[in-house]
């Protein structure tokens, strides 16, 4: 007997979360240890400023050093953040019976091996924080301007690869024919200052102009 929708609904949520918790206990027992957690661990408790340059990272040491894994716990939750994409937009096309096996591959992608398997914590949360903008001029949710800029801003100052994950996020506009014949002057303006006020962020941290000097 088939049950009531929001019984089903209420089934693939709880399912969804221990999906959700096993991935972020997995990530963090498995990172754990790992010679990038390690060195960053110790200098977050130290002194984050002697290997890190992103505001965010030094603002959030403290925090960070009180967790009970440290680095891998944050990394465990980053690592989890890339899951929640594809379960949310299961939702949202109607397709929850394929949310977790979509989450799945995202989390086991060759693709995404050194982001969720070698520890590579700042540019992983740079990288799903631009998500909501992607998602954004995909059309695939119609999420708020506002917590579109705030992840972006976060994005910003949690890494300085900030010119490429938002060039990256921009290329599904390629691909919807008809996209500034239908969208509102309003709209496309808000986005160009978006993007160019978050490139002027990341091309305002030395660590960046270093880089680029280089």
């Amino acid at each position: 007997m088939v049950g009531s929708p929001l019984v089903v609904s209420r089934r693939w949520w709880c399912l969804a979360a221990g999906l959700v918790a096993l991935s972020t206990l997995f990530f963090t027992l498995a990172n754990w240890g790992t010679s990038d957690i390690t060195r960053f661990s110790r200098y977050l408790a130290i002194d984050p400023r002697d290997v890190l340059d992103e505001p965010l990272w030094i603002a959030a040491a403290p925090l960070i050093s009180a967790l009970p894994y440290r680095l891998a716990s944050l990394h465990g939750l980053v690592a989890v953040g890339y899951a929640v994409v594809p379960l949310m937009l299961s939702r949202a096309t109607q397709r929850p019976q394929w949310g977790g096996l979509w989450a799945l591959l995202v989390l086991w992608s060759p693709l995404l091996r050194n982001f969720l398997q070698n520890g590579v914590t700042r540019q992983a949360l740079a990288t799903v924080l631009i998500t909501p903008l992607l998602l954004r001029v995909a059309g695939w949710c119609q999420i708020g301007w506002g917590w579109v800029a705030a992840a972006v801003a976060g994005s910003a100052l949690a890494h300085n690869s900030l010119p490429i994950t938002t060039t990256l996020a921009l290329v599904p506009v390629l691909t919807r024919p008809g996209l500034l014949q239908n969208t509102g002057r309003r709209t496309i303006t808000l986005a160009s200052l978006l993007v160019m006020v978050s490139i002027g962020i990341a091309l305002s941290q030395p660590a960046l102009i270093e880089k680029l000097s280089s």
